[in-house]
């Protein structure tokens, strides 16, 4: 790509969620695509910016583990077109899995303590 030979990239990340009938369409123009700031003159962007969707509030949890994000790193020059550097799909059901694990294991953990604090007495 253009942006091996110049060395640095104006790059900005594009992140969209599907299936979109799921989500409200509010007064976003397109209420399922959203994108970040571009970094400018970058090999490592930090954009350090947080991408907000509307789910639909009658939406049910299967529904939900369904989403997925797609995230792509772009990169526009002066006079060229956008340039696709990377792309990834990250499932929404992988996430709340790990997330649900994690809660038990932490309610888990706190009831272990407060028997061991009880047994000290």
């Amino acid at each position: 790509p253009k942006t091996e030979r110049e060395g640095l990239t104006n790059s900005f990340c594009r992140a969209r969620l599907t299936p979109d009938n799921l989500l409200f369409d509010g007064f976003c123009r397109i209420p399922n695509r959203s994108q970040t700031k571009i970094a400018k003159n970058s090999l490592s962007p930090d954009w350090n910016e947080t991408l907000v969707w509307n789910v639909r509030g009658d939406v049910e949890l299967s529904d939900i583990s369904a989403l997925r994000i797609v995230l792509e790193v772009m990169t526009k020059s002066k006079g060229s077109k956008e340039e696709q550097l990377g792309v990834v799909d990250l499932h929404l059901r992988d996430y709340l899995l790990r997330k649900v694990r994690a809660n038990l294991w932490d309610k888990q953990l706190m009831e272990l303590e407060e028997r061991i604090r009880w047994l000290k007495g």
